[in-house]
């Protein structure tokens, strides 16, 4: 993903500065992807082919960060804390079905710490969702809020396919500890205190 938005989305960007999305037309959230930006773009690719098809709907949109958020204002992106970063709204945006959490081989996504934000914030709504009457719905989703859902470059775990990795999840999730997470830079790293905070 680094190469992507560098060498491409940047590019198509530059004159109107603006993400993307706001320059192709935005749409609404109905999954949230979580991923990690080390991974290969075939994969990251395959990986939302998979789920695509796994969720069997008309239309599937996808909030991915690198083309939802501007590029040229990435700081105003992050919001002032957790709670008013774009990644925050997309995954409470009442649209929103759940979370795809993009996985390659060593499960690096799980030891990112915007990631783990992202797996804790879904986790937070599907409780809500799990306890939502018809008068609640409008503000954690949907009634058929499916939480957090991985999927690889060759499937979905759960599905019948992806399993090649389940072994590799379970370590990770076994081993993880909030303060390991890494991030890309120090700011990000500063950031991870607020989920430390939430959690």
């Amino acid at each position: 993903m680094y190469y992507v938005v560098g060498n491409l989305l940047q590019p198509l960007t530059y004159q109107q500065k603006v993400s993307y999305a706001e320059l192709v037309g935005p749409s609404e959230v109905i999954w949230f992807v979580s991923h990690f930006w080390g991974n290969a773009f075939r994969d990251f690719k395959n990986a939302l082919e998979h789920h695509n098809s796994w969720a069997e709907a008309d239309m599937n949109t996808y909030w991915i960060c690198s083309f939802s958020n501007n590029q040229w204002a990435v700081f105003e992106e992050l919001g002032e804390d957790c709670e008013t970063s774009s990644f925050f709204l997309a995954i409470k945006s009442p649209s929103c079905k759940g979370t795809t959490m993009v996985l390659d081989s060593d499960v690096k996504a799980l030891s990112r710490s915007w990631c783990l934000f992202e797996v804790l914030q879904t986790r937070l709504a599907s409780e809500i969702s799990e306890g939502a009457t018809a008068a609640t719905a409008a503000t954690v989703g949907s009634m058929d809020y499916h939480g957090l859902i991985f999927c690889t470059s060759s499937g979905v775990l759960g599905s019948g396919s992806g399993m090649d990795i389940a072994l590799t999840v379970a370590k990770r999730l076994t081993n993880l500890r909030l303060e390991d997470a890494e991030a890309s830079s120090a700011d990000d790293k500063r950031r991870w205190a607020c989920l430390q905070h939430i959690s």
